[in-house]
């Protein structure tokens, strides 16, 4: 077993860094509360604005045209133009309703992308509400580089993190209220479990140097939610209208599981009173991991063991 590296806070000029991602030129993107892009410079520590949306960027993705594909609660998936700088909306609606919880996103090297949203019923404001009803409707879609969207997989219980395998034979996906990765098989168009976790999964990215996919673990499966998925709905509805400030607060853990290609865990990395809490992103860059969090003002880091 490998000795737990050291975790180190990268502060930001924001809070809530939701989820991290490289660019080719390595450096660190993130979006916060207030609707900013952020890219930071791992070798100078600075952070600079790329953009900002009307509402809360979540899911991140660099493409290989370095455009940046953006989840934004209420307002769909957009894509930031490298070249113009300019932000346009792709996805905002989907058979008629709002996609008002995109939730995370990966480019399909064609010029669009997979997409997942945690609920058609919700925004993000709501997802503890969402979470308790447990009425699935999260969804699993494709918009082509024409903006044409088609729907892979629906009823899908929080739907979340996201991951295109590198022979593009399948996409790897979270269930956030089910603690488990799906697989959907791109040519068969079936959809499987990949693997079961110990914890919630958040969002996900590939380590293109190791052959891993990294998971960001928000927090362990509670009890009650297990319980609550048998209970009557009326009594899951009055739950779900319950104040936020009578839920649970976060534990102050920062846990990541890296996976390799089987659906086998290769890496479990969890820091218990760390002073960092609740991860909801998690990317590699050479021989650092990058989290981030929707209770944070820093993104943590660490030097990963060889």
């Amino acid at each position: 077993m490998p000795h737990q590296p050291v975790l180190q806070r990268w502060e930001l000029p924001g809070a809530g860094p939701e989820d991290v991602v490289v660019d080719q030129q390595g450096h660190i993107i993130t979006g916060v509360e207030d609707g900013r892009i952020l890219c930071g410079d791992p070798q100078t520590g600075r952070w600079t604005t790329l953009t900002k949306t009307l509402a809360r960027p979540l899911g991140l993705d660099v493409d290989t045209q370095n455009g940046l594909w953006i989840c934004d609660s209420p307002y769909g998936l957009l894509r930031l133009e490298h070249e113009k700088r300019t932000l346009r909306s792709c996805v905002n609606r989907i058979t008629n309703q709002s996609l008002q919880f995109c939730s995370n996103v990966v480019a399909d090297g064609a010029g669009g992308a997979f997409f997942t949203a945690s609920s058609m019923r919700f925004p993000l404001a709501l997802y503890r509400r969402d979470l308790i009803e447990n009425v699935p409707t999260g969804l699993l879609a494709h918009v082509d580089a024409a903006g044409q969207v088609c729907v892979l997989a629906e009823n899908l219980a929080f739907a979340n993190g996201v991951v295109l395998l590198p022979d593009r034979s399948a996409l790897v996906f979270a269930e956030t209220a089910r603690a488990r990765l799906m697989r959907f098989d791109l040519s068969t168009q079936t959809i499987s479990v990949w693997a079961d976790l110990p914890g919630m999964p958040d969002n996900m990215s590939w380590d293109v140097v190791r052959g891993w996919i990294w998971v960001a673990l928000v927090s362990t499966l509670p009890p009650t939610l297990e319980w609550l998925r048998k209970a009557p709905f009326p009594l899951r509805r009055a739950l779900g209208l319950l104040p936020e400030k009578l839920s649970p607060k976060p534990s102050n853990r920062a846990w990541v599981q890296a996976y390799d290609l089987k659906g086998a865990c290769v890496m479990d990395l969890c820091w218990e009173q760390s002073g960092y809490q609740a991860v909801t992103g998690v990317c590699a860059s050479g021989h650092r991991l990058y989290m981030g969090s929707l209770h944070e003002r820093a993104i943590a880091f660490c030097t990963l063991p060889d």
